[in-house]
């Protein structure tokens, strides 16, 4: 990403001081009130921001007004009152943006126009600045930070710095441009699903944060979040009329998945041109790039004419490229001057192989953006060159709810974005969620960014005396402590290289596996307390303004939970190398006080933001709700964390002979020589009841029991379910953990070495099935990877309902896993779980497990599976 700033004093006095205009009270702050609405408002608030920040350094109470009010001498914001004092704009493209003195007015301008039509029925209070294209609001930051000082740190009126000064002066004839034509898009996905919510859209006065630190918002640009497919072809509008749009497997349309995961059959005609027609639609909005893009999941349609597509078979990789290459084909004739922004992930992760030209309205989108991924694409024409799409913040990101990235990294990065032509960021998990931890970071990042040739160093000391003012040097310490072990993670995690070594990355890597090894591992008991030290001192600075003390209580608020987890991750080490009431006593003291922590963060849904910055929300403004932050991240996510988090402690501490995780679970599958019916749950022996998955309390009782004859393993399950609750239906293999359902994890044989994960439903067709293990060779692509085109051909399930309770019997024929029957004295290993669904969204499951798993909330867990022996 090449950002070109060009500063040039207009006229200068080589031997005498610079004559200046000076602000006084007599100017006024001038927007336009002629032409678009939506652009209008933003420079209304930009003018704002000019009229508050110069009363806040100088005292001067000036007059934001429209142009119909406005007289000079005045700041004028905007194109057209540029275009009247005589400035050329006709090389200015996108956020190209100028400050300028003539005639004793300032002109903050560049070429501001909406990013797409508005349309009254959708945006029926405007389509708002994301929307828009707004150099002059950056012209308008860029003239605040250099002639009046101010810093734009985080989010609101507390995030902002605004040093006291006796005057504002901007020098005779200044003309200083920033041209930044190759930066065309910089987003959020909190901007683009359900608005933005640092201050509820409130004045839309965040938008000065974000322009001012480079996120420019959506503009021109349409993006899905990642998916097309979804949207140009829903299944709730289609799949009732017309199944046949659909993706097949075993003949059956691939419905009931998620709408992201829905695949579609391209090989049908209708398909390829309600594609085209949702491109045409966005574009015909007045949107200049928009995303095309295949469903998530990675599930295909197995038809013959898909398969037969192009010559390629099974490498849907290559399909998918050479069906996007025509759909942008179709785009150039039927939609010219548009650009069609294809994606580089998922199916199509790696480059297309058949050809290295992409047609001229082509953009690339990567998911992936390690040197070894731009280093491939450099054989490839893409006339407009890459974005990407960064996975920096968000509740998903290893390892969780504290800092993860440092300096270092966030420099190169930038610096890697430069140099490769990237000419947009979309930024999963939103712009931030750690202000306090990680803010010198983002403002690092930010500015390099915009301009390459800024100091690292200088940026974080800048950062440092603006945000903390007389505790500037106490904070100076505090984040340098913490980003020496950020580096570590960082040198370990990202810039490793596969050259020479294809693959190796898939499964050599020196940091932790499991997120709460890696809490302990960033945030251990030496640099946790040299960290406290500088923080307690920053605290007790005097001098501190109010915005300086708010800022500080950020930090500590975040600071508090790093530390936490550092505490528990080094207990909970000690405990599983002693696992006795001794260990266990502080572990559970060190839990409960988290507990007590997230009890006075939280709300009734979110954190409660700090008193008097109603701006920022604390933790971010992704899903950082109560049952992810329960367990350090999204429950779906590897940053997730259940034991000890989730361990119920009053029950433990009153316990006298409970150890989690001491021992291993054990049970016994009878011989029996008839397949069990269902008069077998109402009496008989060996039944096992499952608890918390990580042994927090179950709201509802279940249990299971195993029997095996010559031919089968059966597994019967039982557990309540209200007779009203009904269950969706899935095809083979489809998503059956979105509803309620069952699971079992077995591996037949002497070790957890090859498992195999077994989901069903109540309805018996609602089946999933994979394996791990069968792949032996670590060069391997699938080394170590579930392989979801696994299908018992035998395992079948029977259900029914009655009084309350869901009761399965299960049938697992040897000859599916490719084994002899068991001999009595035989362990095979095995766990037996439920998703149980607590209301209608994501994220309120309940999960159950008979052998409870310690290390993560997962059934996928081969070393928590217990001992199953047969007698």
């Amino acid at each position: 990403m090449k950002v070109e700033c060009l500063a040039a004093l207009a006229v200068v006095l080589a031997a005498a001081p610079l004559a200046a205009v000076t602000v006084g009270p007599d100017w006024c702050v001038a927007y336009p009130d002629v032409g678009s609405k939506d652009v209008n408002n933003a420079l209304r608030i930009a003018a704002e921001e000019v009229r508050d920040d110069i009363r806040e350094a100088t005292g001067l109470n000036l007059k934001a007004l429209p142009a119909s009010e406005a007289k000079p001498p005045a700041i004028y914001i905007g194109a057209e009152f540029a275009k009247r004092a005589g400035f050329d704009l006709s090389g200015f493209k996108w956020y190209d943006n100028a400050i300028a003195e003539k005639g004793g007015n300032v002109y903050l301008y560049g070429k501001d126009r909406l990013g797409r039509k508005p349309d009254p029925a959708k945006y029926k209070r405007g389509i708002g600045w994301i929307r828009c294209v707004l150099p002059s609001v950056r012209a308008t930051t860029r003239f605040l930070e250099t002639f009046a000082g101010v810093r734009f740190l985080m989010p609101g009126e507390v995030g902002k710095e605004v040093p006291k000064r006796e005057t504002l002066s901007v020098p005779d004839g200044t003309l200083s441009d920033e041209r930044i034509s190759s930066i065309v898009y910089h987003t959020t996905s909190t901007m683009i699903f359900g608005g933005y919510r640092y201050n509820n859209g409130q004045d839309g006065r965040e938008m000065i944060y974000f322009i001012a630190n480079g996120i420019w918002g959506m503009g021109p640009f349409h993006s899905y979040g990642g998916h097309t497919y979804p949207y140009a072809c829903p299944a709730s509008k289609y799949s009732k009329d017309h199944p046949e749009y659909f993706g097949v497997k075993n003949g059956k349309p691939m419905l009931g998945l998620p709408s992201s995961e829905t695949p579609l059959c391209i090989s049908n005609p209708k398909v390829e041109d309600l594609i085209v027609e949702e491109l045409k639609r966005r574009f015909d909005e007045g949107v200049y790039v928009c995303q095309l893009a295949q469903q998530d999941g990675g599930k295909d349609c197995e038809c013959e004419k898909c398969r037969a597509m192009f010559g390629t078979g099974d490498d849907w990789c290559e399909k998918y490229w050479l069906f996007h290459r025509r759909i942008a084909e179709r785009m150039l004739m039927e939609r010219p001057g548009r650009i069609v922004h294809i994606l580089n992930y998922g199916q199509t992760a790696k480059p297309p192989k058949s050809f290295k030209v992409f047609p001229s309205n082509v953009m690339i989108e990567m998911c992936k953006y390690s040197d070894d991924a731009f280093r491939k694409w450099q054989e490839y024409t893409v006339p407009h060159g890459f974005t990407v799409y960064t996975y920096l913040c968000g509740n998903y990101v290893l390892p969780g709810y504290v800092a993860r990235h440092s300096f270092a990294y966030l420099a190169l990065l930038a610096k890697q974005f430069r140099d490769n032509n990237v000419r947009g960021i979309y930024r999963c998990g939103g712009e931030g969620d750690l202000f306090g931890t990680e803010g010198p970071g983002y403002y690092i990042y930010n500015k390099l960014l915009l301009d390459g040739s800024h100091n690292v160093s200088a940026l974080f000391l800048d950062y440092c005396r603006a945000a903390f003012g007389p505790a500037a040097e106490q904070m100076r310490r505090f984040y340098e402590i913490q980003d020496a072990r950020l580096r570590m993670f960082d040198k370990i995690n990202f810039p490793f290289s596969t050259v020479g070594v294809e693959g190796l990355n898939a499964y050599v890597s020196a940091r932790p596996k499991n997120a709460l090894d890696l809490h302990g591992w960033l945030f251990s008991p030496d640099t946790t307390a040299a960290m406290e030290e500088c923080l307690e001192r920053a605290e007790s600075t005097g001098g501190l303004s109010a915005k300086h003390r708010k800022r500080l209580e950020l930090v500590r608020l975040e600071f508090d939970y790093a530390k936490t987890m550092g505490a528990i991750s080094t207990l909970y080490s000690a405990y599983k190398l002693r696992p006795t009431k001794e260990f266990l006593m502080p572990l559970l003291d060190v839990v409960e006080s988290r507990n007590a922590y997230l009890d006075r963060l939280f709300g009734e849904k979110w954190p409660r933001r700090l008193k008097g910055w109603p701006e920022l929300q604390p933790f971010g403004i992704h899903e950082s709700t109560r049952p992810p932050m329960n367990v350090n991240g999204a429950t779906w996510s590897s940053a997730a964390i259940g034991a000890p988090l989730t361990w119920p402690v009053d029950a433990l501490r009153k316990s006298a002979g409970i150890l989690p995780g001491a021992s291993v679970k054990e049970t016994f599958a009878a011989r029996v020589y008839a397949p069990p019916t269902f008069a077998e749950f109402a009496s008989g022996s060996g039944w096992c009841e499952l608890g918390g998955m990580s042994m927090e309390r179950l709201p509802v009782k279940a249990r299971f029991k195993a029997v095996y004859d010559d031919r089968c393993l059966y597994v019967l399950n039982e557990r309540d379910l209200a007779d009203g609750v009904t269950f969706r239906k899935f095809q083979r293999d489809g998503a059956v953990w979105s509803d309620d359902c069952a699971d079992i994890l077995v591996a037949p044989g002497s070790t957890r070495d090859v498992y195999y994960h077994l989901l069903y439903g109540v309805d018996p067709d609602s089946r999933y099935d994979d394996v791990t293990g069968l792949v032996t060779d670590p060069l391997d692509p699938n080394y170590g990877r579930a392989d979801t085109s696994w299908n018992g051909k035998g395992w079948k399930t029977k259900s029914q309902r009655k009084v309350g309770k869901w009761q399965s019997i299960v049938t697992l024929p040897y000859s599916d896993f490719g084994v002899a029957a068991p001999k009595p004295g035989d362990k095979w290993f095995i766990n037996v779980g439920h998703t149980i669904k607590v209301g209608e969204k994501r994220g309120g499951e309940v999960y159950a497990l008979w052998s409870p798993n310690v290390e993560s909330r997962s059934f996928i867990a081969p070393s928590a599976m217990g001992v199953l022996i047969f007698k």
